[in-house]
């Protein structure tokens, strides 16, 4: 089965944390910071009412290109002082403010490279958010500019095929996938697949759903801070086992 996952912002109010995490959601990716000048009004709570439910976090940051990526990235460090989410962050890059291809290509990334510094953990990239043809006009310039700086990061990618129909199933078929892939990616690791989902303990009737590529366990080892963290202790534990039978 494939990891189930939602995102949400100020427009989608949660009404019981406990529930939702019941209803076999995975992680919570949550808005914090918009540009230099906007903290998210439920971030806050939202953080710590899922914490205490002990849900795993994603955070995500909209990036502005008409604001350098010093700038938020400074703004966004402030507002998250000391905190760290479960997995690492993600750059929702899906905002143009009618800047030139090279500008947007430029400032994205930039602030990538911030992001990573930030989350300090070369096996934990930075996430990036966006829809295949925005990415392609505005990042890569139908093809004219470099992405190769996307590297092996990982993608979180927007596609509705089902909005069009008038019902939609609670989740898609596990042999389904977001199709065509922004330039510079190779794969894809969330598909938020619909804007009008429904999940209990969420007190709005639409919100975003995702899922994962991979299934739920490998998803979670491969890009869950604490998951990898476990790993290695046990790793540590079975050597310091072997080192005391063997003596050395």
């Amino acid at each position: 089965m494939r990891a189930k996952v939602i995102d949400i912002s100020r427009w989608n109010l949660v009404g019981n944390y406990q529930e939702v995490k019941d209803a076999g959601i995975e992680l919570v990716i949550m808005r914090a910071t918009i540009g230099d000048f906007y903290t998210d009004i439920h971030f806050e709570q939202n953080w710590e009412g899922f914490g205490k439910v002990n849900m795993p976090r994603g955070i995500y940051h909209v990036v502005r290109p008409l604001t350098s990526a010093v700038l938020q990235f400074e703004y966004f460090k402030t507002v998250m002082g000391d905190r760290r989410p479960e997995v690492a962050p993600t750059l929702d890059i899906e905002v143009h403010e009618d800047q030139e291809p090279a500008i947007i290509n430029a400032v994205c990334e930039e602030i990538v490279e911030l992001f990573d510094d930030w989350y300090d953990d070369p096996d934990l990239l930075t996430w990036m958010y966006t829809r295949t043809n925005w990415w392609n006009k505005w990042v890569s310039g139908k093809g004219t500019l470099n992405v190769d700086w996307v590297g092996n990061h990982p993608l979180h990618i927007a596609r509705y095929p089902w909005d069009l129909q008038p019902t939609q199933p609670e989740w898609p078929p596990e042999t389904t996938d977001p199709g065509v892939l922004p330039d510079g990616f190779s794969i894809w690791d969330l598909w938020q697949w619909t804007e009008k989902g429904y999940v209990n303990g969420m007190d709005d009737p639409h919100h975003d759903k995702d899922v994962s590529r991979l299934p739920s366990s490998t998803f979670k080892n491969r890009f869950f801070k604490n998951n990898l963290e476990e790993r290695v202790s046990i790793i540590e534990d079975k050597l310091a086992l072997v080192g005391g039978i063997l003596n050395i």
